[in-house]
C-alpha cells in the first residue's frame, strides 16, 4: 500500500493535464462503451486529490468530467440509465462542491478584507497614540521648561532694579513665548503727562528715547488706559483718521499696571495684518503680572533714586549729584586730555521778581529757567540747581570757546521767554564761565572760579556771558588786599 501511495504521490499534483488526461478517457469509454472503466478514474483524482489535501480541486476535475460524460450521453445515447444518474450525481456533487468553496473563499476573502482594515485602523490608532503621546511629552517638557522659566523669571525680576536691565530682560521672555522680535517698552505716567519709549528692540528702534504726550483724548491715552491685553489687527479701523505707519499693521497692546497706577505699555507689532492672534493674547497675558512687578519695581525704585538726586521744583540734579558727577568727569578728563566747563548761571533780579509778584510767581520763573536749561543739555552734560536762583552746567567735552557759545545760545533762549505769572515780562540769565584745565584742574576752584567770573558779569551789566580771565583774577586779588 505504501509503494502504491508512494507511486501515486511521484506523479505530482493534479493539474489541468490530469483533467484532460482525465476527459479523454472518459470518451473513449463512451465511444467504445467501456462503462465499466469509469468509476475507477474517479476514484483515481478522489484518491490524489485525498492525498494532496485538494478535495476541491478533484471535485472540480470531476465535475467537468461528468459533464463531458452527459453531453457524450446526450449525443449518444445508449447505455443503461444507471451511469446517467451516476455521472448527473457526479456533476452536482463537484458543482455543490465548487459553489460551496467559491463561497467560501468570498467569505474568508471578505473576513480577510474585515480583518486588513481592522488591523490598518489599529495600526493607525497605534502611530495616533504614539503622535499624542509624543506630543504629551512635548507639552509636559515644554510645561517643565516653562515652570523653570517662570521661576527664573520671577528671581530675576525680583533682584534686578536697574530699568533697563528689566525691560531687555522681559523682551527676551515676551520674545520667547511670542516669536516676535518687534517689541516696544513705554514707561511714564499721568503725573508726568507723557510717556518715553525706554526698550525698544525690532525694526523701529529709531523710536528709543522718544517721549509722547498722554493727552486727555489722545490715541495713547486710550490705549494706556485699556487696562486689559488687547489685539489691534485693524489699527485703521480702531482709529479712524489716524495715519497708521506700515510696520504697525497688526498690534497686541498689553498696560503695565502696578500699585493701581498704569506705570507703561508693552507694544507687539508686525507688518502683516492679521499676524497676531488670540492665542499670542493669552500667552502675553501670563507673562503680564511678572512684567508689572518687575517693571515697577524698577519704575519705583528710579522715581526714589530721582527724588534723592533731583531738586523738587525744578526736576533738576541736585547740588551734591552735581558734585558728584564734576569730579568723575574731572577724573576722565585728566585721563583723556579733553577739556570740561562749568558755568554757574544766576537769574537777574530775582530777588525784586519775589518781592513784587511773590513766591510763587518767582516758583514759575525757576520752573521756566529749568526748562530752559535742560532743553539745552547734550549727554554725558548735566544741569542743577544750584542754590536758589543760581544753576550749575557741567560741559563735557566743552572748551572755553564752546562753552561761551553754549552759554550765549540759553541766555538768548532765556530773554525770549514770557511768563504769565509776572505779567508776561522776561527774565534774563549771567553766567560765570571756568574751564579744566585751562583756568585749574580742582573741581573747588573751577567752581570759585566761575563764580568769580558770574560776580564780573554781574558788576558789568548782567544778561551776559563772561569767562575767566587774568583780569578778573587781578581784580579779586586787588580786591582782596
Amino acid at each position: 500500500m505504501k509503494d502504491i501511495v508512494k507511486k501515486i504521490k511521484q506523479v505530482g499534483p493534479l493539474n489541468r493535464g490530469d483533467a484532460g488526461i482525465f476527459a479523454l478517457v472518459s470518451v473513449l469509454g463512451l465511444i467504445f462503451s467501456d462503462w465499466q472503466a469509469v468509476p475507477f478514474f474517479y476514484i483515481l483524482f478522489i484518491l490524489r486529490a485525498a492525498l494532496y489535501r485538494s478535495a476541491r480541486r478533484g471535485l472540480f476535475y470531476v465535475m467537468l468530467a461528468s459533464l463531458g460524460y452527459l453531453a457524450m450521453y446526450l449525443l449518444r445515447p445508449g447505455p443503461a440509465p444507471f451511469f446517467f444518474w451516476m455521472w448527473t450525481i457526479y456533476f452536482l456533487a463537484g458543482l455543490s462542491v465548487v459553489v460551496f468553496s467559491y463561497a467560501k473563499r468570498i467569505r474568508e476573502e471578505r473576513y480577510r478584507m474585515v480583518y486588513l482594515k481592522k488591523q490598518a485602523d489599529l495600526e493607525e490608532a497605534t502611530m495616533r497614540e504614539m503622535t499624542l503621546r509624543q506630543q504629551v511629552e512635548r507639552i509636559e517638557e515644554r510645561l517643565k521648561e516653562s515652570s523653570g522659566v517662570f521661576s527664573g523669571v520671577k528671581q530675576m525680576l525680583r533682584e534686578r532694579l536697574d530699568l533697563q536691565d528689566v525691560l531687555k530682560f522681559s523682551a527676551g521672555m515676551v520674545e520667547w513665548v511670542s516669536d516676535r522680535k518687534n517689541i516696544i517698552f513705554l514707561v511714564g505716567g499721568e503725573e508726568e503727562q507723557q510717556a518715553e519709549v525706554v526698550y525698544c528692540q525690532g525694526v523701529q528702534t529709531s523710536l528709543r528715547g522718544r517721549q509722547f504726550p498722554l493727552k486727555p483724548d489722545g490715541v495713547l491715552t486710550r490705549l494706556w488706559g485699556g487696562g486689559n491685553v488687547k489685539l489691534i489687527n485693524r489699527p485703521e479701523m480702531e482709529f479712524p483718521g489716524l495715519v497708521i505707519p506700515r510696520a504697525f499693521a497688526s498690534l497686541l497692546v498689553c498696560p503695565l499696571i502696578f500699585a493701581g497706577e498704569t506705570i507703561g505699555l508693552v507694544l507687539l507689532y508686525d507688518e502683516k495684518q492679521g499676524s497676531l492672534d488670540n492665542d499670542l493674547v493669552k500667552k502675553v497675558d501670563v507673562l503680564r503680572p511678572h512684567i508689572e512687578l518687575g517693571v515697577g519695581k524698577a519704575v519705583l525704585y528710579n522715581r526714589y533714586e530721582e527724588l534723592s538726586i533731583t531738586d523738587g521744583l525744578t526736576r533738576l540734579y541736585s547740588r551734591r549729584y552735581f558734585i558728584k558727577r564734576a569730579e568723575e568727569e574731572l577724573q576722565r578728563a585728566g585721563r583723556y586730555g579733553s577739556s570740561v566747563s562749568i558755568a554757574i548761571g544766576d537769574l537777574d533780579h530775582f530777588k525784586e521778581c519775589n518781592d513784587e509778584y511773590g513766591h510763587l510767581a518767582g516758583d514759575e520763573v525757576l520752573k521756566t529757567a529749568a526748562s530752559v536749561l535742560r532743553e539745552g543739555i547734550e549727554l554725558p552734560s548735566l544741569v542743577c540747581r544750584y542754590g536758589g536762583e543760581e544753576f550749575a552746567y557741567l560741559m563735557v567735552d566743552y572748551s572755553k570757546k564752546q562753552a561761551k557759545e553754549k552759554c550765549e545760545e540759553i541766555r538768548e533762549r532765556m530773554a525770549k521767554q514770557t511768563i504769565p505769572a509776572i505779567k508776561q515780562k522776561a527774565v534774563n540769565i549771567s553766567f560765570g564761565l571756568a574751564t579744566f584745565p585751562d583756568d585749574s584742574e580742582q573741581l573747588e576752584s573751577l567752581l570759585e572760579l566761575a563764580d568769580q567770573a558770574l560776580y564780573s558779569a554781574k558788576r558789568g551789566g548782567r544778561n551776559q556771558v563772561v569767562e575767566f580771565s587774568a583780569q578778573i583774577a587781578a581784580a579779586e586779588k586787588k580786591k582782596k588786599a
